[in-house]
């Protein structure tokens, strides 16, 4: 074989090299992606690579649930209200600044 020959296989063995991991790789940020709710980010992480392994990263999780405080703000409603501050009287003719 003649070397630009060679080369050529090479260059071929190296390109094939480099899209069999960056598939594997975008199969694993899919796969993150489906843990967090979301789908269809196989062909951006391939296409675009650490940008599109950046999005997945930035990606909102669906999953996580929230408490439902509309029934916590209910109940808390329909409590009566503690007293807090007990009577305070203060004489008018006291004004002034407590020592320090």
């Amino acid at each position: 074989m003649s070397e630009e020959m060679l080369g050529l296989v090479l260059r071929l063995v190296i390109v094939v090299t480099f899209l069999i991991i960056d598939a594997k790789v975008s199969a694993v940020f899919e796969a993150i992606a489906e843990e967090k709710g979301h789908d269809g980010y196989f062909w951006w992480c391939f296409v675009f690579g650490p940008a599109g392994w950046a999005m997945v990263i930035a990606l909102p999780d669906r999953k996580i649930e929230f408490p439902d405080y509309s029934k916590l703000i209910v109940s808390m409603m329909k409590q009566p209200p503690t007293q807090f501050v007990q009577n305070v009287s203060v004489s008018a003719s006291d004004d002034s600044l407590p020592e320090l």
